[in-house]
């Protein structure tokens, strides 16, 4: 027998379901044995199928949220900006709120593009941050305290959608 799809291939191959002749290359395994790939029907979880509107829902609670997250973050900072160590800890809590709600407001999805929104949304808080503050921080110590709480709070937020 030859494949149906790599004509040049020898093989004894078939698929489970209907009688395809198959090579190695074309061959998926399933739970009820080898398939071709039309019968294999491959399609991804539904947890990782975001519609548009689902993305567009989550855009609109990362806006908000990145709004919300920046006068709590420059309140909360203001009054612990000289323990440097306490603004990671505030960073990590923001993070891990800002996935957690993304998550929440798209039934529980998962997959790149919320994590793209939450890393987003928590750049765009540091942002607006800033401009609540209205001065841009000249410490170098309290800029590298806050890259690592900027970094550490995206890294949270992306854990919380990631595949």
């Amino acid at each position: 027998m030859q494949c149906a799809i790599h004509s040049n291939v020898e093989t004894n191959l078939a698929c489970g379901k209907c009688d395809k002749p198959i090579c190695p290359r074309c061959l998926i395994h399933t739970p009820v044995g080898a398939r071709c790939r039309e019968c294999a029907n491959l399609r991804p979880l539904p947890i990782y199928q975001v519609s548009t509107l689902m993305y567009l829902r989550a855009g609109a609670v990362a806006i908000g949220l990145s709004l919300a997250t920046a006068l709590l973050w420059w309140i909360l900072l203001g009054r612990f900006f000289f323990l440097s160590f306490i603004s990671l800890i505030v960073a990590l809590g923001l993070g891990y709120a800002v996935g957690e709600l993304i998550s929440r407001s798209v039934n529980r999805k998962r997959g790149l593009g919320l994590q793209t929104l939450a890393v987003a949304s928590i750049v765009l808080s540091y942002v607006f941050r800033t401009i609540y503050a209205g001065e841009f921080i000249l410490d170098v110590r309290l800029i590298v305290f806050e890259s690592i709480g900027l970094g550490l709070a995206s890294i949270m937020a992306a854990s919380r959608l990631r595949r």
